[in-house]
């Protein structure tokens, strides 16, 4: 979900269904990779904590396996920055 509202309202429907956290694809909130703190506080506000975020990867070409790498560090970091 790339719209932040209405991924910011499935949390709030998660939670009322009893779910304890929630992952989704990076894309998800990667417009905050930079700037995590008011997505993180958005996120908190749901009472959902991030449990992750997931991402497919290429790791099987050598072409792309340093590009790849650098995407799953950022992706980790990312996670990390988000409270997961």
């Amino acid at each position: 979900m790339k719209n932040r509202s209405e991924l910011l309202a499935a949390l709030a429907d998660l939670h009322d269904l009893g779910y304890e956290g929630f992952e989704t694809n990076f894309a998800s909130l990667a417009d905050s990779f930079a700037h995590p703190l008011p997505a993180r506080a958005e996120i908190a506000r749901r009472g959902l904590p991030l449990i992750g975020l997931h991402m497919g990867a290429a790791l099987f070409s050598p072409a792309r396996l340093e590009k790849e790498q650098e995407q799953i560090a950022q992706v980790a970091r990312a996670v990390k920055n988000f409270g997961g």
